[in-house]
């Protein structure tokens, strides 16, 4: 079984064209990025989308069974109330934030880009999106050793080449190179070694 990550879809919605995303229309952008996800994701492998999937209920069922893996929606600032979601996805397989696995590492997963998340300190991985590519350099431009990455598809296409999900090697090979922003020793000067209540 595999990991992969996406996000900001944006599923049948003609705005996101303006995005800079070459396609004459918004069903061949969708059928485009369908066909990505179903080329490079298994049956047996799991999919994070990291928000903005669909903007109403009949194209988001749609997509989702189109698509032929185990998701994950972690939920965007366009996408449908919780309960609509879970309707699609399941249960437990909507979130607002997430906590998977990234080649053995901890990634946390929201929609939005965060300077500072769960375990960040210990150099744990952010995977975000909804900036479509857009605020990536800036962020980066201030912390340089950031292990976040977006991994909505505009990013991927610059980064991968093709509007496509990444697979979790593809984000080790990228944030293992860097050792972090966040650095525990910042907390341990301020405040001491932190030490666990007692219950």
């Amino acid at each position: 079984m595999n990991r992969y990550f996406c996000g900001c879809p944006h599923f049948r919605r003609e705005g996101t064209i303006a995005m800079n995303r070459p396609f004459e229309t918004a069903w061949e952008m969708s059928q485009y990025l369908l066909d990505g996800i179903n080329r490079r994701v298994k049956k047996e492998d799991t999919l994070y989308i990291l928000g903005d999937i669909a903007f109403n209920f009949s194209d988001l069922s749609f997509f989702r069974q189109q698509i032929k893996c185990h998701c994950v929606c972690i939920r965007g600032n366009h996408d449908l109330k919780t309960p609509q979601l879970i309707d699609v996805f399941g249960r437990y397989n909507v979130h607002d934030t997430f906590t998977a696995k990234c080649c053995g590492e901890d990634i946390f997963l929201s929609h939005y880009p965060h300077f500072y998340w769960d375990d960040s300190h210990n150099n744990a991985f952010h995977g975000f999106s909804h900036v479509h590519s857009m605020r990536t350099e800036t962020i980066e431009s201030i912390f340089p050793e950031i292990r976040a990455i977006d991994c909505g598809f505009d990013e991927a296409k610059k980064r991968l080449g093709d509007y496509i999900p990444y697979h979790e090697q593809e984000i080790y090979g990228i944030l293992s190179k860097r050792k972090g922003h966040d650095d525990v020793n910042f907390y341990i000067e301020k405040h001491g070694k932190y030490q666990k209540d007692k219950k």
